[in-house]
């Protein structure tokens, strides 16, 4: 249970750094930018829930940045068409 805390811990305090590292350096505002941030680290624990790492040498990193890369880039346009494709489908089947 405390390894459950200590993750939650570090993945809140990752995710308001890179929260104010994204307001800061791209000003979308501190609410868009936590998102962002929570985007992030959720995404990172897809990749270190998905086990593509284990057991990989230095020389399988090359391999895997560009997955990671690609979750990123998924994640943030599955947010993005996903909210657009609800809002349609909400107005389509209003009652």
């Amino acid at each position: 249970m405390a390894a459950f805390f200590a993750l939650f811990a570090v993945c809140l305090v990752a995710a308001c750094a890179l929260a104010c590292a994204i307001n800061y350096f791209l000003q979308t505002g501190p609410w868009r930018a936590l998102g962002y941030g929570l985007l992030a680290v959720a995404i990172f624990l897809i990749f270190l829930a998905s086990g593509l790492w284990d057991g990989a040498s230095n020389y399988d990193w090359g391999p895997l940045t560009p997955v990671f890369a690609i979750m990123l880039v998924a994640g943030f346009l599955s947010i993005k068409f996903g909210k657009r494709i609800w809002l349609w489908w909400k107005e389509k089947h209003k009652p």
